[in-house]
């Protein structure tokens, strides 16, 4: 018997590259005062990850009418499918999103708006690749899901309001575009 997907069996990993050093060492000091057992900022970010969205993929079937056929003359005026003639690239929505805990203070989404900065002025095209593991019961990964030549696109919002002074738990998100999909099947 298969049991059913484990929701949680998942690990994104964004490189310790992605986040600047000198954004990393601006924010060092303060996460040194929290109590927890996480030593740097690359992985608080990636501590914080709570779901990303696969893009979905699809096409467009193309239609061609059929003209007058000798062998079939009712054929005249239907359409017939077929499969489109796109890259396999082309086929996925180029936008995913990750979202983020808010940690007290907004830390992370402070951290992440100041690198969305960075990447929109930076002279190099892309972020780094974001890997995406699957994972089985046991912790083994299984599959690799790949997205390359990434870029930082925007950053969802959040409210401050006094109207609202509870504490729960709150989330903000991440988008980003990629320009090819790779995956691949990770068992020995």
């Amino acid at each position: 018997m298969y049991l059913d997907s484990q929701q949680d069996a998942f690990r994104v990993e964004i490189p310790k590259a992605f986040i600047p050093k000198h954004i990393s060492d601006k924010y060092q000091p303060y996460h040194e005062r929290l109590p927890n057992i996480v030593q740097s900022i690359p992985e608080l970010i990636n501590l914080t990850i709570q779901s990303i969205t696969i893009p979905p993929k699809s096409y467009d079937a193309v239609d061609q009418v059929h003209a007058k056929n000798d062998r079939d003359p009712d054929s005249r005026g239907r359409t017939r499918s077929f499969r489109s003639s796109m890259h396999r690239q082309n086929l996925r929505d180029k936008t995913f999103t990750i979202t983020f805990k808010m940690l007290n203070g907004y830390f992370n989404y402070w951290i992440l708006d100041e690198i969305y900065e960075y990447y929109y002025k930076a002279k190099q095209t892309y972020t780094f690749d974001i890997p995406v593991r699957i994972l089985d019961d046991n912790g083994i990964i299984l599959y690799t899901a790949k997205f390359t030549n990434v870029l930082f696109t925007g950053m969802s919002e959040f409210e401050l309001s006094y109207a609202n002074n509870i504490r729960e738990f709150s989330t903000f998100e991440c988008t980003f575009t990629y320009n090819t999909f790779e995956s691949s099947l990770d068992i020995d």
